[in-house]
């Protein structure tokens, strides 16, 4: 029993303990809102709804906690144990419409309209109800959301109650937001004629200015905004009165109201908004300096971004450019982002600092630009990549605004960014796209077209760029691209069209010296020199120069050689100097062509005092002496060359021709030395081939068989030229088989390209083993070779008539009589005739002897022929026929094999006819000729003495 009193009585202790403690707790609670230390009561508060959650006080507390809140505006909190409170417990109806009131007000502050309409469905009508309607009608209001907020406030008009003369002014300022400014003045005169006796007149009246100035009532709106201003000096409307004074003034451009009411307004907080009103005002009508000034003039705090733009904007218009770039500098990161970015770049670009406009290619890349400052700053970068030459950032910058833009402008841009980068890629791209899209453009279509031009030429796509300058003279005329294409014409040496695009253009110096670097270029020498001569009497000097040139080209390329020399001393006598070389060259070579060596060698000696043609004058020396044969002279002219320059350009040439002329001499040993020196000193000389067959030739020619055949033996082996191998071999082949080595030259004969060669050598060989029929076989195989047939028919022929077998000689004679023109004709006719004669048939072989005499001139049967002609006739029994032969012949041939038997025949004959005295005549000469055979005649002519 004693136990259980003693708890009893333990917990009236702790309770009546926990009792104290809660009370003490509640008496420092009011404590700290007796002292408005609102913030250290909630958290008082919040400490006892955690240590006493049973307390019969814990709704009070709630409450007290939740109306703290809403005094601290922490509506979201506030808003929360008023909940809890709904939930939890049961209010009383008059706490219940306090809780809803506060519910509306909170939930209005936190936006949450719906939510608080159906909080004020939960009060009702009366003060509360009022109360509670226009802190929601307040609170749309200050949400911008008029239309609701009217809804709101007119709900008030019908309850004239205490918010009615409040509901009434909102009801003003919300028509008045929502451009409704005749309702906002009838709700103004309700307001001004209502009961409330503390009206804000300073408010009113701003607003009846605001509606009037909203409707271009100025003079209504000037008196009212005067009316506060003068009543009511030191209420904040005055000063926005002055604000809007300022505003009227400057719509009404009178400079003096607006400096007066600007100074009144210095000192006070619209100071700032008038100079800005000032500066907006100075900058509109392009007074930038002023402009600055008044935005100087606003104190740094209230100096907002529009402000910080304007005075930027004014320092650069002012021309304070340096000023402007560290002003816009300030704008980094606000709603003039883009602003800042493109007066940076803008001021850098013209400033040259284009390095610094590159520098903020990633701010341009990350920052979210107005895309019409975005085009701008991408062409300001794209312009500075350009003028230092970082074509690659160009063409990336004015591609990015083509894209946006697709002007002929940025298009343009890019394709010149590509000319310079030389990307013909994206120039055939961009060039095909430019054609197809701006096909009328005439602003820069001839920049273009002249830029892809040059690109194509030089990225060496030359068919390109001719295409491009073609397509764009087809329906333009421009010098710049005419020379261009002229140029590349040149350089292709297409001198028709070159002439026909100089035809194109206005006739000029140029143009006409062009058009004899045309002309001289198609072989139309006599144009050329008409153009040249024309361009040599130009007053431009510079193309008089070249015209007098070029017309010694002209001379000298057709060889006239007169005019060559006279258009020479024109040259020099004029005074030219660039191509005085050239043309003292050319007169030197003039006298060369027409064999005045001496005169042509004066001038190349006196041309050798130059340096740059030392050593060309003193080979071209040589040369002279070589040509009029002096050919000891030559030698030593060539070794001067040579020794001007060992390694010189014309070291080897002279090398070479002092060979020739020692060859020419017959100085077979000491051009042998020479030759080993010159292979050993030129190893790859172009000359190496010809040296090897000189060795041959001398070899050969000295009978040094052996040392030719290795000559050609080597020749063939090292060159590379299948000409000049095929010639070793050809002459291997041959002085094999004349020096009896008959395997090693068909071994050799079987290494000839020709095939028909290898069966004509064949042929050869077999025929001289004495292998006849084998020969034979070979020769058949030639006789309708165009090449060997007639070699082939001749050798059977010659085969045949050897063994007096006339009828196959006659037939294969006539194979080589029908060929060609054929090295054997001749023997083939002649032969022809000797076997006729044979057979009898004397008229068929006068028909053969005559004609190898009259065809063959130079054939070495011919004086056979004549002789065998003249006896033919006497065979006929022509016996005049055959004296007027026998007279042309030693008219003709007074020195030959046959003269003496003609001589005979002449006196035998005439002594026949008793004609003595012609005898005695042919008598005498053969007496002068051979005394031993006129002896016969002795007794004939001297009888009668």
């Amino acid at each position: 029993m004693k136990r259980k009193i003693t708890l009893i009585a333990l917990l009236a202790v702790l309770s009546s303990a926990a009792f104290a403690n809660e009370r003490d707790d509640i008496r420092y609670i009011d404590e700290l809102y007796k002292n408005r230390n609102y913030k250290v009561a909630v958290m008082e508060l919040e400490s006892f709804l955690e240590k006493y959650p049973t307390s019969r006080r814990i709704k009070d507390i709630q409450l007290r906690l939740a109306k703290t809140y809403f005094l601290e505006k922490d509506y979201e909190k506030s808003k929360k144990y008023f909940d809890i409170v709904l939930i939890n417990h049961k209010p009383r109806r008059s706490e219940l419409e306090e809780i809803n009131l506060y519910q509306v007000k909170n939930t209005a502050h936190l936006k949450k309209f719906e939510e608080a309409g159906k909080y004020l469905q939960n009060i009702p009508r009366g003060r509360e109800y009022d109360e509670a309607v226009f802190a929601l009608g307040l609170a749309y209001y200050n949400a911008a959301e008029y239309n609701k907020a009217q809804g709101e406030f007119t709900k008030l008009l019908t309850s004239k109650g205490d918010k009615y003369s409040q509901a009434i002014l909102y009801l003003a300022l919300s028509s008045y937001n929502n451009s409704q400014y005749v309702r906002s003045i009838v709700y103004l005169d309700e307001y001004y004629n209502g009961n409330e006796k503390d009206k804000n007149y300073p408010l009113m009246n701003y607003i009846y200015g605001s509606c009037y100035f909203k409707m271009d009532d100025m003079s209504k709106a000037e008196g009212y905004f005067k009316e506060v201003v003068e009543k009511y000096p030191d209420n904040i409307y005055a000063t926005r009165s002055q604000l809007s004074l300022l505003s009227i003034y400057r719509e009404q451009r009178n400079e003096a109201a607006m400096v007066e009411t600007l100074t009144a307004l210095e000192g006070t907080s619209g100071a700032a908004a008038g100079y800005k009103i000032m500066a907006e005002y100075s900058a509109n009508k392009g007074d930038y300096a002023g402009a600055a000034e008044y935005y100087s003039k606003i104190p740094a705090e209230s100096r907002d971004d529009h402000s910080k733009y304007g005075y930027s904007f004014s320092l650069y218009r002012k021309g304070d450019k340096e000023g402007a770039l560290k002003s816009f500098g300030e704008l980094k990161g606000t709603e003039f982002e883009s602003e800042y970015l493109y007066y940076t770049a803008l001021i850098n670009y013209e400033a040259k600092r284009y390095g610094d406009v590159l520098t903020l290619k990633p701010e341009v890349e990350k920052a979210e630009l107005k895309s019409s400052y975005r085009e701008n700053i991408n062409s300001i970068i794209a312009n500075s990549a350009y003028e230092i030459e970082d074509y690659t950032t160009a063409r990336e910058y004015y591609l990015k605004v083509y894209k946006k833009t697709y002007q002929k402008d940025e298009l343009y841009r890019v394709i010149i960014a590509d000319s310079k980068l030389g990307d013909l890629e994206d120039l055939d791209i961009r060039f095909t796209e430019y054609k197809k899209t701006f096909v009328k453009d005439q602003q820069y279509r001839r920049d273009i077209y002249l830029a892809a031009g040059a690109a194509y030429y030089n990225g060496g796509q030359v068919e390109k760029a001719k295409a491009a300058y073609a397509e764009y003279l087809k329906s333009n005329r421009d010098t710049e691209i005419s020379e261009n294409m002229v140029g590349i014409l040149l350089n292709e040496r297409d001198y028709e069209g070159m002439e026909r695009y100089l035809k194109m253009q206005d006739r000029s110096p140029e143009n006409t010296y062009l058009l004899g670097i045309a002309a001289f270029g198609k072989q139309d020498y006599s144009a050329a020199e008409g153009y040249f001569k024309s361009a040599a009497a130009s007053s431009d000097k510079e193309i008089a120069e070249k015209g007098a040139y070029n017309l010694v080209r002209t001379y000298s390329r057709i060889e006239e050689n007169d005019k060559t020399v006279e258009a020479a001393d024109e040259y020099i006598a004029a005074g030219y100097t660039a191509n005085k070389g050239n043309v003292v060259d050319r007169k030197a070579l003039a006298y060369f062509r027409m064999g005045e060596y001496e005169k042509s060698r004066k001038i190349y000696e006196e041309l050798s005092a130059i340096e740059s043609f030392k050593e060309y004058a003193l080979f071209q020396v040589g040369e002279t002496y070589f040509n009029e044969r002096s050919y000891d002279e030559a030698v030593t002219a060539y070794g001067a060359a040579y020794m001007a320059n060992p390694k010189g350009e014309y070291a080897e040439d002279s090398r070479y021709w002092e060979i020739n002329a020692l060859k020419a001499q017959g100085k077979d040993e000491e051009t042998l030395e020479k030759i080993g020196g010159f292979l050993t000193e030129y190893p790859k000389s172009g000359y190496r081939n010809n040296l090897l067959l000189f060795n041959a030739e001398i070899y050969a020619q000295s009978g040094s068989s052996r040392e030719a055949l290795d000559s050609y033996k080597k020749l063939y082996e090292e060159s590379e030229d299948a000409q000049v191998k095929e010639r070793a071999l050809e002459n291997l082949v041959k002085l094999s088989y004349d020096e009896g080595l008959l395997e090693d030259s068909r071994g050799w004969s079987e290494k000839l390209a020709d095939d028909e060669a290898k069966v004509y050598w064949s042929a050869l060989i077999h025929e001289k083993n004495g292998e006849v029929n084998l020969a034979h076989q070979e020769y058949e195989k030639l006789l309708e070779s165009e090449g060997y047939g007639d070699r082939a028919a001749y050798n059977l022929a010659t085969y045949y008539y050897g063994q007096e077998n006339l009828e196959e000689a006659q037939k294969y004679y006539r194979m080589v009589e029908a060929s060609g023109d054929s090295f054997y004709k001749d023997t083939a006719v002649f032969q022809l005739g000797v076997i006729a004669e044979k057979n009898g048939d004397n008229n068929a072989a006068l028909r053969n002897y005559t004609k190898v005499s009259l065809l063959y001139k130079d054939s070495p049967l011919r004086e056979g022929a004549i002789i065998k002609t003249a006896s033919t006739y006497e065979k006929l029994g022509d016996e005049a026929e055959a004296m007027n032969t026998y007279r042309e012949f030693v008219g003709e041939f007074n020195s030959s094999q046959y003269t003496d038997f003609a001589y005979e025949k002449l006196i035998s004959l005439n002594l026949k006819n008793e004609d003595a005295n012609e005898a005695k005549v042919y008598y005498v000469k053969l007496g002068e000729r051979s005394p031993e055979k006129s002896k016969k005649y002795d007794e004939y002519f001297n009888k009668g003495e």
